[in-house]
């Protein structure tokens, strides 16, 4: 199968190939018509270069058995990472025995591929670190630590060169990015810098003491989070996220959007990762407590860990992922796909959803074509869509909710003591920048069915640890300064404190916030 005007059958005709290949400006260009191919190439080079390090790090322990190495890198965790040919869960695994796993987080430098938006997307950053190594030493060994406006990556596109990077960065700044970190399960942080660059590049900048090298107020607010921190070190150390959902991350399926971004559009690549951070805003802000999951999280029998598994723009899936799925859902799980989901497999061709295909059987549809909500307008609950349409045929799924013109929104479909449920609209995608509250929520119905979230909290986005004496709640205000109460469900607790502060607070009563930032409260179990 293939695009080649003759076939390949001698070494002959390989060394011409790659001859050609060589010859063009961009290599992957030539083969850009068979996403396969161009997958190919970018797996081949991520295991390569995974193997490089894996191999570094065993010569170093060789030499030094006792000292701990990290791998990760000096980047943003929103780039397209197959388009890169980096496969970051497997330099994660790299460090499994001997090291850890690391970003680097500057806002200037890293935060331009999500418009420059911080409270909420620090925690999908970091969770993204952590939640690829599971169980491991996930940290950030250089974080931001004071303002920026001058500096940074011009990014990858038109808009990061002709925009200015610039943030505030204040004491509830800054306690926003420690509690995100701590809430996303990093053990420890490092901050670049304690005084700044006295001229040239990033000169005045990123600094936590102030333009007169004073310990400025953000120093002193990080010091103190610090000694909290350090008190309470081995609970934080022992305390776990308890998440409902589990959002995959799925190499092959962006190493496809990649593929298709080669011939066709540059802003396919970017694809997966806005999606990935439409569906976590959407739960972030509904207080739904989730992690991202991989296939290899799969694959080692995780899925159970998860209420509810979110496939966000996957358009590429496997026989074996469908399998998988397939499997989680009829022992109880549900799972939940948007538009543009199952249109090719892991090599570019077109998947397999006819009836009695792994596919059908979980979400007991076929998909009969995709179209796209522009010269012809797609509305769901009255409201005018933009972006990818799936049209589904049902074979034994409900249909939950419908277009305006009839055709399947919200299917549902029984799969043993789950469900598989499909969203006929790019749901997550549509999410990727702040403001969509009524899409939010619809991805939030139609993910959760009927499950609740075990806390709520109105007014604030909270995340939880939970560890055996005593849980940590992390509130993070993006506004001004408020009063809000927490709910804190079927959880049972016996005194509440905040631990910088060490006050001492009323359970069940006000809890102050002040604007734009952040507190850490420690609820400790028992009646």
């Amino acid at each position: 199968m293939g695009f080649e005007p003759e076939p390949v059958k001698t070494w002959d005709d390989v060394d011409r190939l790659v001859d050609q290949t060589a010859r063009e400006p961009d290599s992957l260009r030539g083969y850009g018509r068979e996403y396969g191919r161009v997958r190919d190439v970018l797996r081949y080079k991520a295991d390569f270069h995974t193997a490089e390090i894996r191999e570094g790090f065993a010569s170093f322990h060789r030499e030094h058995p006792d000292i701990p190495t990290r791998t990760g890198g000096e980047m943003g965790l929103f780039l397209p990472f197959a388009w890169r040919a980096t496969k970051m869960e497997d330099l994660a695994e790299t460090q499994k025995e001997t090291g850890s796993f690391y970003p680097s987080i500057h806002m200037a430098w890293h935060y331009g591929e999500v418009d420059y938006e911080v409270a909420r997307t620090v925690y999908m950053q970091a969770s993204f670190a952590s939640d690829l190594f599971k169980g491991g030493w996930a940290a950030t060994w250089e974080s931001t630590g004071g303002p920026q406006q001058l500096t940074g990556s011009k990014g990858w596109d038109q808009r990061e060169g002709s925009t200015t990077p610039g943030f505030t960065i204040s004491a509830g700044v800054m306690a926003q990015l420690q509690y995100s970190y701590l809430a996303a399960g990093f053990k420890g942080c490092g901050i670049w810098a304690w005084n700044y660059r006295p001229a040239g590049f990033e000169a005045g900048e990123y600094a936590l003491l102030n333009r007169q090298l004073r310990p400025s107020a953000r120093a002193i607010r990080v010091g103190r989070i610090a000694q909290a921190a350090g008190r309470y070190r081995d609970e934080l150390w022992q305390a776990r996220k308890e998440p409902m959902v589990g959002v995959l991350v799925n190499w092959d399926n962006d190493a496809i959007w990649a593929a298709i971004s080669v011939r066709q559009r540059d802003h396919f690549r970017h694809y997966p990762m806005r999606a990935r951070v439409g569906v976590s805003r959407a739960l972030i802000n509904g207080n739904v407590p989730w992690e991202y999951v991989t296939v290899d999280d799969l694959r080692a029998g995780l899925a159970p860990r998860y209420k509810v598994i979110y496939l966000a723009g996957q358009i590429a899936l496997s026989e074996e992922l469908a399998g998988l799925l397939l499997d989680y859902a009829r022992r109880g799980g549900r799972v939940v796909i948007d538009s543009p989901g199952g249109n090719y497999d892991q090599h570019g061709k077109v998947f397999d959803t006819a009836k009695g295909s792994r596919f059908e059987q979980l979400f007991g549809v076929e998909l009969a074509d995709f179209q796209y909500s522009n010269n012809v307008v797609w509305k769901f609950r009255g409201r005018a869509l933009e972006g990818f349409i799936t049209e589904l045929a049902p074979t034994s799924a409900r249909t939950a909710e419908r277009f305006q013109n009839g055709m399947p929104a919200v299917t549902v479909n029984s799969c043993g003591r789950g469900a598989g449920v499909v969203l006929a609209w790019d749901a997550s995608f549509s999410l990727f920048r702040p403001g969509n509250e009524t899409g939010e929520a619809w991805l939030r119905q139609f993910t959760l069915g009927g499950l609740r979230p075990p806390y709520a909290c109105e007014g604030a986005v909270v995340y939880r640890l939970a560890a055996p004496a005593a849980d940590h709640y992390f509130f993070i205000n993006d506004g001004e300064p408020k009063n809000v109460v927490l709910d804190t469900g079927s959880y049972r607790y016996k005194a509440v404190e905040d631990p910088v502060t060490r006050e001492s607070l009323a359970l069940g009563g006000g809890i102050d916030l002040e604007g734009y930032g952040a507190r850490w409260l420690r609820f400790e179990k028992g009646v």
